[in-house]
């Protein structure tokens, strides 16, 4: 069952609503850790047991962490506890990350030591161990180990119930693709057992078919096209191969978002609202902003766990006086954007996978960020220059298209069966290079028909012009909610029309994998 089989939308959904509004409101909670532990049943069987060790372990070293904190707090000889809330809060991270690197790592740690001793002994047989792994351990581990940094800096108190600490960890709507979180508000709204309301089913409903328009009509459809010229990248060159980093990065801009929209509106259906995950990304002026507005969640979790401490870690201090001194400002900023930025982009790449295409992926937007920081004083004195100019939007079109070819660039290598297919798409593009073989037919011969592309294309300008109306604050807090009813209902017939008319199922239907989830 994922978030957009039927077994979900129109029996697991209504099913337990009706369940959580009959029950008493401080057992309402309980309703929603049985359907989260059944939907993540029915995604990984056995595996469930993973999710249910994370959070006894975090449930329990997040009270000895503020246990310890307090007996310290509190000063006296007897300590019950002999380890500080640090030591406790690095052994239960240690644990968690390690659960995730063995599960998720060793095939391809071993696989990779086995290619190095094959260089000094070519009779050297490779093997390597692929363990089962748990869908969204990723995303459930991040937050686990959130939850626990933000006890050990006192920003939160912790969960005294292991099944409230379980319902936290594994919450369906974002169990698969988050968002990420820590601590603090989401906690609340769960256990709050607030009653189920006309306007949260309305909103929460269009919110759920607007992810269904865009992972049925639009995404499903560009996965043929991408699949095709992925899978056999060396029977393509010039546009098409550029035009599948298009591609590619639009599909997983849909399947993403569109789950997105799926799980939000899903949570908003009980009165739980959870963060944005997308704040249209495609507008973004340069690399850095571009991760402001994509998978937010992500960036906003590196920010806070692995950039501000590097930041005022010992050796990052210690560089910027000495560099402020000998080098000037310049060369500080440089040195410390770099020292920070490297982790965090690290950190980024081997999230995505046990991959070498995503390492490269990391350390691709590492280089990009370090030459937008160098270059940082040209691009403020232009703008300037510029300010005051009618030139202006010019230059502001500029940067977007800029920023667009680095990130269409960046998903074709994420996207290439490895690094060396990556290199090998990008070298294609410049050779042979020729629009016609964009309307010669040679698209129509991939899978997806010409009524396929136009339905998508139609879909693609649909999403725009309704992201448009969001960056120009036409639509606040993306709702439709203040527009006239006669309009508003259209838009919303329309939209649940479009899904059921153009929508990617049925007969002869193969169904297409949540792209994140498998991250």
């Amino acid at each position: 069952m994922t978030y957009f089989d039927a077994l979900y939308l129109f029996l697991m959904l209504p099913v337990l609503l009706a369940v959580y509004q009959l029950l008493p409101k401080r057992f309402r909670w309980i309703s929603l850790l049985a359907a989260s532990l059944l939907f993540y049943w029915s995604l990984s069987g056995r595996l469930i047991v993973w999710v249910l060790l994370a959070s006894v372990w975090t449930w329990l070293f997040g009270l000895l962490i503020a246990r310890s904190a307090a007996e310290r707090k509190a000063g006296g000889a007897k300590k019950t506890l002999p380890l500080s809330p640090a030591a406790l809060r690095n052994i239960a991270v240690a644990g968690l990350l390690g659960t995730l690197a063995v599960l998720k790592y060793t095939g391809f740690i071993e696989m990779n030591i086995g290619r190095l001793i094959r260089l000094a002994n070519p009779a050297y047989q490779i093997t390597w161990k692929n363990f089962a792994l748990p869908i969204g351990i990723s995303f459930y581990t991040l937050d686990a180990v959130g939850y626990l940094v933000d006890i050990s800096w006192e920003k939160m108190q912790p969960e005294r119930s292991p099944f409230r600490m379980l319902l936290y960890l594994s919450f369906f709507p974002k169990v698969m693709e988050g968002p990420i979180l820590s601590g603090g508000a989401l906690r609340e709204a769960l256990f709050a057992g607030e009653s189920v309301r006309s306007g949260n089913l309305a909103h929460g409903s269009i919110r759920i078919c607007w992810g269904l328009f865009k992972e049925l009509v639009i995404a499903n459809r560009l996965a043929i096209p991408v699949n095709m010229i992925f899978d056999h990248y060396t029977d393509y060159h010039g546009a098409v191969t550029a035009v599948s980093g298009i591609l590619y990065a639009l599909q997983l801009y849909m399947d993403f978002s569109g789950t997105m929209d799926v799980v939000i509106g899903s949570a908003e259906l009980f009165g739980i609202r959870m963060p944005e995950n997308f704040s249209q990304p495609f507008f973004a002026k340069n690399a850095s902003e571009f991760w402001r507005r994509w998978h937010i969640s992500l960036g906003v979790w590196f920010r806070t766990y692995i950039f501000y401490p590097v930041s005022l870690s010992k050796p990052v201090m210690k560089w910027n006086l000495y560099s402020r001194k000998k080098y000037g400002r310049y060369v500080m900023m440089l040195g410390t954007s770099a020292m920070c930025l490297f982790p965090v982009w690290l950190a980024n790449g081997l999230w995505h996978g046990p991959q070498w295409n995503y390492i490269f992926y990391g350390m691709y937007y590492f280089v990009i960020l370090m030459l937008e920081t160098a270059l940082g004083p040209v691009r403020k004195k232009a703008e300037k220059r510029l300010r005051h100019a009618k030139r202006m939007h010019l230059w502001n079109a500029f940067l977007i298209l800029k920023t667009w070819i680095v990130i269409f660039t960046g998903e074709m290598f994420f996207r290439a069966n490895g690094v060396r297919a990556g290199f090998s798409m990008f070298a294609s593009m410049f050779r042979g290079f020729s629009l016609r073989t964009l309307t010669d037919g040679t698209m129509l011969r991939m899978g997806l028909s010409e009524t396929g592309f136009t339905v998508a294309f139609l879909g693609i300008l649909v999403v725009l012009i309704y992201d448009i109306c969001q960056e120009k604050h036409l639509i606040p807090d993306g709702r439709l909610g203040r527009w006239e009813t006669p309009v508003r209902w259209t838009l919303y017939y329309a939209l649940i029309f479009a899904v059921f008319i153009f929508g990617a199922y049925g007969a002869g239907y193969q169904k297409v994998d949540m792209i994140y989830a498998g991250f």
